[in-house]
């Protein structure tokens, strides 16, 4: 089986951007993220916002209510916007007036 140029390409360009995401995002532990102290440059309001900040948990979400009937029976009501003929350039102009 002969790969074609592009082909190649292609694959190698997936493999590493699945190899860089996979080290962003799997790579780095939570625990070893810096905190500030006070030898830094900053106020103390800073400090304290940055410490809160890093003890940040990530935010999950209850995806039970996709799953939810009430939900799976909503019906899309798109309604179509016909667009409509343009008005006079400044409205408040007088009516003889460009």
């Amino acid at each position: 089986m002969k790969l074609s140029r592009n082909t190649i390409i292609v694959i190698v360009f997936i493999v590493l951007s699945l190899g860089i995401a996979a080290y962003f995002f799997l790579g780095r532990d939570t625990e070893d993220d810096a905190v500030v102290t006070q030898s830094s440059v900053g106020s103390t309001a800073e400090i304290l916002f940055i410490n809160l900040a890093s003890q940040i948990q990530s935010i999950e979400f209850d995806d039970e209510l996709l799953l939810d009937p009430r939900f799976t029976k909503l019906i899309d009501i798109r309604v179509v916007v016909v667009p409509e003929a343009e008005g006079r350039r400044d409205p408040f102009a007088e009516l003889g007036a460009r």
